[in-house]
C-alpha cells in the first residue's frame, strides 16, 4: 500500500457502542493474525497466527509479509506481495494452515493492487485493494478486484498523487469505508463509498486527524464503525467508533491502557461476533496485540514479544 506498505514493498520483495453487535451475529471467534518485527532484518516482518490469547503462535508463511486479513470464512488469508519482478505489488492467499500461497496476477503493466486490513467482500469473493501508479500518479485510488486470478482489478475511487486506504466492507456488501491521504500522506479523514463508486461521503469531522493503517473497520451488525485517531499529528491515536453516517462519533475508553496519552492505540478489528474488538498498542520502545471488550472493559494482552501490529481476527 502506497501511505501504509512504503515499507511493505520493501519487505514484500524478500519473499460504548450499540448492545445490537453482540446480538446479530452468530459467527464464533476463531485464531487472530498479526505481523511481527524480524529482528535481523529492520523494516522487515513476518505475518503470524495464534490462538485468541496468544498460545499457539505460528508463522504462516516463510518470506517477509505484513498486514494480514482473514476472510470471513476463516479459511484464508491475504498479504500484500511484491511481483516475481519485484518492481510492483500485488495482493497474495495462502490457506489459514500457511499452504497455498498464492499471488494474485496483474495484467496491467504499470498499477500496483496491493490489499490489506479489511479488504475481502462479505462472500469472500472480491477484494478492496489501495492501487497506485507510479509513472501515471493520477490512477490512484481504490479498486476492487476478484479473489481468485480471473477478472482485472475495477476502480473504486479516484485520488490522484494521493492514497486511499480500504478499511473492510459493510455487512450487507453495498458500501466500503476508506481512510483518505493526501499527497504528503496527510490524512483528510474517513469516507464511505458505494460499492458502484456512488454516494461518497466523509463521515469524520473536520480536523480529524487519521493515523496510517487506521482505515476503519465495519461491526458485523452494520451499527458502527471503528478506527483510530489522534489529535495532534505528533500525538498518540485512541479508539473511536462512529455510525456510516457520521453521527455519534464517541471515545471507546479502554480500561488499563492510556490510549492518546503515553500509549498509542490504533489498528482495531472488531471479533467476527462483534462482542470485542483486537488492536495495537505502542509505547516509544514497544508494540503488542490487545482484545478487549466492545465497551472498552476486559483488557487482554494478546503478545508479549514488543514487535507485533496490525492485527486481525478470523472466524471460528
Amino acid at each position: 500500500m502506497r501511505v501504509v506498505l512504503t515499507s511493505a514493498a520493501l519487505l514484500a520483495v524478500v519473499v460504548a457502542v450499540p448492545s445490537g453487535d453482540a446480538a446479530d451475529s452468530a459467527r464464533a471467534n476463531g485464531r487472530i493474525a498479526f505481523d511481527r518485527a524480524d529482528r535481523d532484518s529492520p523494516g522487515d516482518a513476518f505475518v503470524y497466527t495464534a490462538n485468541s490469547d496468544g498460545s499457539q503462535a505460528r508463522r504462516l508463511i516463510a518470506s517477509h509479509a505484513c498486514c494480514p486479513a482473514w476472510s470471513h470464512d476463516g479459511r484464508r488469508l491475504l498479504v500484500p506481495a511484491s511481483l516475481p519482478s519485484g518492481e510492483r505489488l500485488t495482493t497474495a492467499t495462502v490457506n489459514a494452515d500457511g499452504r497455498g500461497y498464492s499471488r494474485l496476477p496483474i495484467k496491467d503493466p504499470t498499477l500496483s493492487v496491493a490489499c490489506a486490513g479489511g479488504a475481502w467482500s462479505p462472500d469472500d469473493t472480491q477484494l478492496a485493494c489501495e492501487s497506485w501508479d507510479d509513472s501515471r500518479p493520477s490512477r490512484n485510488g481504490i479498486y476492487i478486484r476478484p479473489a481468485s486470478a480471473a477478472g482485472a482489478p475495477r476502480r473504486l475511487t479516484s485520488n490522484p498523487g494521493g492514497g486511499d486506504l480500504p478499511g473492510s466492507y459493510s455487512p450487507d456488501g453495498k458500501q466500503i469505508v476508506f481512510a483518505r491521504f493526501d499527497e504528503d500522506g496527510n490524512g483528510k479523514g474517513l469516507f464511505v463509498v458505494d460499492t458502484d463508486g456512488s454516494r461518497r461521503h466523509r463521515i469524520t469531522p473536520a480536523g480529524v486527524i487519521m493515523q496510517g493503517g487506521n482505515t476503519g473497520d465495519w461491526s458485523p451488525s452494520g451499527n458502527s464503525i471503528i478506527f483510530s485517531r489522534k489529535f495532534t499529528v505528533g500525538g498518540r491515536g485512541s479508539i473511536w467508533v462512529i455510525r456510516a453516517d457520521g453521527s455519534r462519533l464517541r471515545k471507546v475508553d479502554i480500561k488499563g491502557l492510556p490510549c492518546g496519552g503515553s500509549i498509542g492505540c490504533h489498528a482495531p478489528r472488531w471479533s467476527p461476533d462483534g462482542r470485542k474488538f483486537i488492536f495495537a498498542a505502542n509505547s516509544a520502545t514497544a508494540s503488542n496485540i490487545y482484545i478487549a471488550d466492545a465497551n472498552g472493559s476486559g483488557l487482554v494482552q494478546v503478545t508479549r514479544d514488543g514487535h507485533s501490529d496490525d492485527p486481525s481476527w478470523g472466524a471460528g
